[in-house]
């Protein structure tokens, strides 16, 4: 059921005189300063997380414990962080995402933030439903499992879950949809249980931090007062008006005793109360209130400026932060240098990175922009020779033509005026790749002569160096077909006897049958004809044989043996030998004879290419039995 909202009324609670000089923060201009780099590491953060998008459209961090949740917050991140809903990864992410039903509150919650940061209104009534899910779960705050859901946990309502249902909340008013205010109103009471009894804090100041449980033997830990800030904000945002006197009051008394606390407890190289255990989580919840709250100190302390430098420090140099989980710690750090809950900061428009720069020692000097998250790439000459496109000199070149070749094919012949004129022309033109790789791109520039009498004739041709380029991220024909793949599998997984000439420690045949990515049977190096055999228990109609090989990241690509043939025995038919698709992290669909019933299969490994870190291993990561077209 869609509930709409027509129109979203924002409470803007106020800050307290004891905080209001966090209203006028003091080191802009340091922060500013430091502003290249934190874009250089945005930058850097999210390509590694894009390399460690799964070939299903999924994150497999805790994909067991939280399913869907780290693809979740790995599409909000990447939003957040400037990448289009258009992009490849995030149409692939959602339709992986919204193909599994998510069962728990972490999960929702990270799909109703992700979904909610498109701002597509298709995605309205899928965010309806989630929210439906969240508003039954709910037993004034939340815990995790779910009721009826993985009862061998503990059913223990706690803050951190409770944080992200909040934050699921919010996200869906910000999409239109209608919230129960009851719902708000329960989560708003519970939520300030959480918080302990006042006490003075160093300066003499009442103070009073949130704990994980609402038991008092729980202690409190700067990661649930930031998330008690926060949700508490949250809640009353949601409520608006509705709010009231008395729970604004209530609201104003925990957040000063909450910020008390942080200021006590102020440290950014730990979770105070816990270590280091989930750091980057705390920070995330330090930008959270900060951002919610408007405010740019802790206290006397720069809280974005100190986390800010605190990140660079820590990125690792492909990018990504690493304390707990790397993609949850990516995500998390990447959510504080962009402050995603109130954007103020973080270069915004990656599609507008320079992509191709100017070769002083070319004959011809190129630029372009884009080529980057499947937009094409627009280029331009900035120089002839040694005659710049901005210098006097540039109007004594006549040009005839430029030529842009893309891996040595004409892709665009821009003609020119060589009456005129060259003027510093750009001479502009631009190309979409068709599929990921590594292009080679060299430009041409036919210049002319001009005689006194108006005839014109070829002068020089200059040629630039060649320039590789790397384009990424297109949404090729398989990607959003993978994303679903496994509802269309007939094979029966627990139905089904795999057997192989050989496996790996840890890889064993029915990893190829598990319906899960990440997991791959792998042969062993000495194997000269890896083979593996399905026995199906009873048999299925097939028009489709898929193979999936064993790397499903961008990142990962060329570490094992890449299978190029393969010979398929069905039943007791003869042999079929197929190529397979070149690109290792596309599926391969091979057509089946009509009405082919499927009882026993083999396929024989007959071609590969050897891996580059892995060689002489290689598998699959998937087999699947699809009927198509019917």
């Amino acid at each position: 059921m869609t509930r709409v909202l027509p129109a979203i009324l924002a409470c803007a609670l106020p800050v307290s005189a004891q905080h209001a000089k966090n209203l006028l923060p003091k080191h802009a201009d340091e922060v500013q300063a430091m502003q290249p780099r934190i874009n250089e590491a945005i930058d850097k953060g999210v390509e590694w997380l894009l390399q460690q998008q799964r070939r299903d459209g999924s994150w497999d961090n805790h994909r067991h414990t939280f399913p869907t949740g780290q693809t979740a917050l790995s599409v909000y991140t990447l939003l957040k962080s400037g990448v289009p809903r258009t992009h490849a990864a995030i149409q692939r992410g959602i339709a992986n995402m919204k193909s599994q039903k998510a069962e728990m509150v972490y999960s929702v919650g990270c799909q109703l933030l992700a979904l909610g940061a498109t701002h597509d209104p298709a995605h309205r009534e899928h965010i309806a439903e989630l929210l439906d899910d969240l508003e039954r779960w709910q037993d004034g705050s939340w815990s995790y499992p779910n009721p009826g859901i993985h009862d061998h946990l503990h059913q223990d309502r706690d803050l951190s879950i409770t944080q992200f249902a909040v934050l699921g909340f919010r996200a869906a008013m910000h999409a239109g949809v209608k919230l129960s205010q009851k719902a708000v109103k329960e989560a708003f009471e519970d939520i300030l249980k959480y918080q302990s009894s006042p006490r003075p804090s160093k300066k003499g100041r009442s103070m009073a931090g949130f704990r994980y449980h609402w038991s008092a033997r729980a202690g409190e830990t700067g990661s649930m007062t930031t998330a008690g800030i926060a949700a508490a904000q949250i809640a009353a945002e949601c409520l608006g008006k509705k709010l009231g006197r008395a729970r604004r009051k209530q609201l104003e008394r925990a957040t000063e005793l909450g910020l008390e606390w942080l200021d006590d407890n102020y440290m950014l190289e730990s979770n105070p109360g816990k270590g280091n255990d989930w750091r980057y989580y705390y920070m995330y919840g330090i930008e959270r209130a900060g951002s919610l709250l408007g405010i740019e100190y802790i206290g006397d302390h720069p809280w974005y400026l100190d986390g800010a430098k605190l990140l660079l420090k820590d990125q690792h140099k492909d990018g990504h932060w690493s304390q707990n989980d790397a993609q949850a710690d990516t995500c998390f750090a990447l959510l504080f240098l962009q402050r995603a809950t109130a954007p103020t900061t973080g270069d915004k428009s990656r599609a507008s990175k320079m992509s191709l720069k100017d070769d002083p020692k070319s004959e011809v000097g190129v630029e372009g922009t884009g080529g980057v998250d499947g937009e094409p790439l627009r280029m331009w000459i900035t120089r002839i020779g040694k005659i710049a496109a901005t210098s006097k000199e540039a109007s004594s070149i006549r040009v005839d033509r430029v030529i842009y070749r893309v891996d040595g094919n004409v892709v665009a012949d821009v003609d020119a005026d060589p009456l005129r004129p060259w003027n510093g022309d750009s001479h502009y033109t631009q190309h979409a790749f068709p599929k990921r790789g590594t292009y080679t791109i060299s430009v041409a520039v036919h210049t002319a002569n001009v005689s006194a009498d108006g005839e014109v004739s070829q002068a020089a041709v200059f040629e630039s160096k060649p320039i590789t380029f790397q384009a990424d991220h297109m949404l090729e024909n398989w990607m959003l077909d993978a994303a679903v793949a496994h509802e269309r599998n007939r094979l029966p997984r627990n139905r089904t006897k795999v057997t192989t000439s050989s496996a790996r420690k840890d890889h064993p045949g029915k990893l190829a049958i598990d319906g899960e990515d990440p997991t791959s049977w792998l042969f062993e190096p000495a194997d000269t004809t890896p083979t593996i055999s399905l026995k199906l228990k009873s048999g299925k109609r097939a028009t489709h044989l898929v193979l999936v090989q064993a790397n499903g990241m961008r990142g990962a690509i060329g570490h094992y043996d890449r299978i190029e043939r393969v010979a398929v025995v069905i039943g007791r038919n003869d042999p079929v030998e197929y190529d397979l698709n070149p690109d290792e992290l596309a599926p391969t669909v091979l057509a089946l004879p009509p009405r082919t019933h499927v009882k026993s299969l083999e396929i024989r490994v007959v071609k590969r290419a050897p891996g580059k870190r892995h060689r002489g291993i290689g598998g699959f990561a998937e087999i699947g039995l699809e009927l198509r077209g019917k």
